[in-house]
């Protein structure tokens, strides 16, 4: 669990989230976003925690829910 504040991506444009929650499911990273559905990684680069979190993926998927 942890605050990021962007998420950059490498096909899609950077995305600005208030507090997201992180949690690993065997090679799948999900992240959860509040109010707004959770954001599914398949395949992920690296996770950096300084400041500024910072998220680089190959791909993405994005689901939206109520």
């Amino acid at each position: 669990m942890a605050t990021i504040e962007v998420i950059r991506v490498t096909t899609i444009e950077v995305i600005q989230m208030a507090t997201i929650e992180v949690t690993r499911m065997g090679t799948i990273e999900v992240i959860r976003v509040a109010r707004i559905g959770f954001i599914r990684i398949a395949t992920i680069g690296f996770i950096r925690m300084a400041g500024i979190g910072v998220i680089r993926i190959a791909t993405i998927s994005v689901d939206i829910m109520d």
